[in-house]
Order: structure tokens, then C-alpha cells, then sequence
């Protein structure tokens, strides 16, 4: 049986998104649900802030119940919520996450579990960058646990290659300038890290 799968490519949003005190809130896609087993978005842009909402909240997904991929996508915008799993990227996986040269510019803020490209992830997450351009500017804002310049929490295995991140990162516990918490191994190699924490 094929797999059942969203695809994005080549997309440009911009203006802002807002929701009243809900949550599953994206720049391209709210929620994502366990029938699409893959979420795909490459070569995508979105500019404008998100707000209003309260959990999985990201610049590009909110949440996606499968396993994600963004390739070549650019997130410029502030992402403010009053709750849990909040990032420039996507709010919330419970899937694997794989990220390809992809930016998120601007203020990412939440509560727990917010990071510059992923707030929270179920599974393996794996960013990789093949430039030196930057993949997370701006600040990471947690007004309480598990914040991450590049990853808020992960509760698979992490891997970061050729990262290069310079946002500023803040909260109360678990705090990271890449990865605020991980519950599995972690490999680095090539990163590289600047920004207060």
C-alpha cells in the first residue's frame, strides 16, 4: 500500500496567522494527522508572525502526528504561545524529523518544550546543513522547562551536522544552546554556536 503523505514544494505564504486561545497552529499546516503517515514540505517560504495560540505551534506545522521532512524551507516571523511545543519549525512531531537547510528568523516564545526548529519530538530527529547560513536566529523564549536553540525536547536520537546556530536561548530548566532536552544519544559534529544562553 502506498504511503498516504502531504507534500509541499515551492510555496510562499505570507501575512500573519492568529488563533484565539486554540492550539495545532501553523505558518503552512495546523495539524497533520496519523493518516499522513509523511509530511514533506521543501523549498517553502513563510514571512509573518504567529500568535494567539496556546500548544503545537510552529512556523511551519503546528503539529504533524507523522513522521516530518523540511528541505530548503525559510521561516522569518515571531512565533508567540502561551503553551507547550512551540518552534520556528514544527511544534510538535510524534514521528522522526528530518531537517535539510532549513531557516527559522525571528522570536520563538512558549511555556515548555520550545526550541528554534522543533518544539517537541516523539522520535529520531536529525538536522543537517549543507551552507553556512545560519539555520536559527532570533531568540528562544521558555518561561518555564526544555528550551532549545535547535531542539526543545526529543525523546529519539538526535543528530546535528554542519548546524550552525546563533540565536539566544533562555528558560528555566533544561536549557541548551542546541538541544534543551534530549532522552536518547545526541551526536554533533561541525556545529557551530553563538548567542547568550
Amino acid at each position: 500500500e502506498a504511503q498516504k503523505s502531504v507534500a509541499l514544494s515551492g510555496v510562499t505564504r505570507s501575512g500573519a496567522v492568529t488563533s484565539v486561545g486554540g492550539s495545532q497552529v501553523g505558518g503552512l499546516i495546523g495539524a497533520a494527522s496519523a493518516a499522513a503517515e509523511l509530511v514533506s514540505i521543501s523549498n517553502s517560504t513563510v514571512s509573518g508572525n504567529i500568535s494567539g495560540a496556546v500548544d503545537k505551534v510552529g512556523g511551519l506545522i503546528g503539529e504533524s502526528q507523522g513522521a516530518v521532512t523540511l528541505t530548503g524551507g525559510n521561516f522569518t516571523g515571531d512565533v508567540s504561545a502561551s503553551g507547550d511545543k512551540v518552534s520556528g519549525g514544527i511544534g510538535y512531531a510524534a514521528g522522526d524529523v528530518t531537517i535539510t537547510d532549513t531557516v527559522a528568523s525571528g522570536n520563538i516564545s512558549g511555556a515548555n518544550e520550545v526550541g528554534g526548529l522543533v518544539g517537541r519530538g516523539e522520535g529520531a530527529v536529525t538536522v543537517t546543513a549543507t551552507t553556512a547560513t545560519p539555520m536559527a536566529t532570533g531568540s528562544v523564549v521558555a518561561s518555564g522547562d526544555k528550551s532549545g536553540g535547535v531542539v526543545g525536547s526529543v525523546g529519539g536520537d538526535v543528530t546535528l551536522t554542519d548546524v550552525v546556530a546563533s540565536n539566544s536561548v533562555s528558560g528555566v530548566n533544561q536549557v541548551g544552546g542546541l538541544i534543551g532536552e534530549a532522552q536518547k544519544s545526541v551526536a554533533l559534529s561541525g556545529v557551530t554556536r553563538s548567542g547568550a544562553v
